[in-house]
């Protein structure tokens, strides 16, 4: 079973790697092809100001996000043409250069339970699970297909995603989830946003969803925070509202929920 923590390191912005608004349409497996950890991989693509970008490293411990999933990244080589990479959320998988390195077949595993957790989060299939090769033709991911690993690793994807579908989702990684549900991107600010991922970290893997687009009635969980619009925008099942007349507004609420929780329960 897939054991990691979740945790961000999020590119600026203002990045030009964070190119334009999308509309997840698929989610695309990558290797490293190196022996970086996921904390080391991040750290690089930070370091750099040009080159590649993603939404994810996965190695044996954790994941680490560093693009939102409404953000296209440079990740399958063919310049944001084709859905691949215009509409796709990129996973890293560590470790894979050494077919001996014990880390990958764990790093393998946490980031086909990613998978299947982003696939559930976007109203995605299996169908829409994809890898590097099938976008630009590159040999990667070069662990699977050296291994003739895609169709299992597909099958255990599927298999994530029936169990965290029908046995509705308590924990990702080693931590209890909680839930965000935005109504867009134009409804809250980075500020607002930041303020209650800063207050969720530690102690919960925060997932970030549109609301309507989550199987709300799955999850199990003591925060799905409704985070701008109104309420009326959320799914019922939300159990905290945030939200102010404008943006200036929303952040102080935002920072304000951090000291005074109950004040938004409903």
């Amino acid at each position: 079973m897939a054991n990691y923590k979740l945790r961000q390191m999020l590119l600026p912005s203002s990045d030009h790697r964070t190119f334009g608004s999308m509309k997840p349409k698929t989610v695309v497996i990558h290797n490293t092809a190196n022996r970086a950890s996921a904390e080391n991989e991040a750290r690089y693509v930070h370091s750099r100001k040009s080159g590649v970008s993603y939404h994810y490293a996965v190695d044996d411990k954790e994941a680490i996000q560093l693009m939102p999933h409404t953000k296209s990244g440079w990740h399958a080589g063919e310049g944001g043409r084709t859905i691949g990479g215009r509409n796709g959320i990129a996973i890293e998988i560590c470790y894979s250069l050494d077919k001996g390195d014990k880390r990958y077949p764990i790093a393998e595993d946490n980031a086909a339970h990613l998978a299947a957790k982003i696939l559930v989060q976007e109203g995605l299939s299996i169908k829409d699970l994809s890898k590097h090769q099938d976008w630009s033709g590159k040999y990667c991911p070069h662990r699977m297909l050296d291994n003739r690993g895609w169709e299992p690793f597909k099958r255990k994807v599927a298999k994530y995603m029936e169990e965290i579908k029908g046995g509705g989702i308590t924990m990702l990684g080693n931590k209890p989830v909680a839930i965000i549900s935005v109504v867009n991107d134009g409804d809250v600010t980075t500020g607002a946003m930041q303020q209650i991922l800063s207050f969720l970290y530690p102690s919960y893997n925060p997932v970030i969803t549109r609301s309507g687009k989550f199987d709300y009635g799955n999850i199990k969980c003591n925060y799905i925070i409704g985070l701008g619009g109104d309420r009326k925008q959320h799914s019922s099942y939300i159990n905290y509202f945030v939200s102010g007349r404008n943006r200036a507004e929303t952040l102080e609420k935002a920072k304000d929920f951090r000291r005074n929780k109950e004040k938004y329960r409903v």
